[in-house]
């Protein structure tokens, strides 16, 4: 793809279509150092990409952020994220969630996010129910769907 300046080039990968196009090459990228399986067309991409995070439903930042010729950066700039990291970037395995969403998780196993969650939850519960006399406009801990009620 030529760009007639570097006015222009920056004008596209701005856009949704220049991020994606990004993405796609950096994960190509990635794949091939780490030895990993890569199958992603810029059309899978595209067609996947949406319009909010499907983990936090905040609106996608695409390209807003004058990140210039980079991809977006910041906590709702859409990240190109593995489901199974071992499976490597091929349709079918990778989602766009927000950066935030991809930095959160981005070590942790499925086991140790649940962990924190849960850990998280008797805590809240732990101390609101030391500093309920204290403070009795303390919202309920939000009902967890699955969670074994304690």
């Amino acid at each position: 793809m030529g760009f007639p300046d570097l006015n222009s080039q920056r004008q596209y990968f701005s856009t949704k279509e220049g991020q994606i196009s990004r993405m796609r090459s950096n994960a190509k990228s990635r794949a091939k150092k780490n030895n990993l399986d890569f199958d992603l067309t810029y059309e899978h991409l595209l067609s996947i990409s949406g319009d909010k995070c499907p983990v936090f439903g905040t609106a996608f930042d695409w390209g807003t952020s004058g990140a210039g010729c980079g991809v977006t950066k910041g906590p709702n700039a859409p990240s190109l994220d593995r489901i199974i990291p071992e499976l490597g970037y091929v349709q079918g395995n990778v989602v766009f969630i927000s950066g935030e969403a991809n930095r959160l998780k981005n070590n942790a196993t499925e086991k140790e996010l649940y962990q924190i969650a849960d850990w998280l939850h008797d805590e809240r519960k732990r101390v609101m129910n030391a500093f309920k006399d204290r403070f009795a406009s303390l919202p309920e801990p939000p009902h967890t769907p699955g969670r074994k009620p304690s």
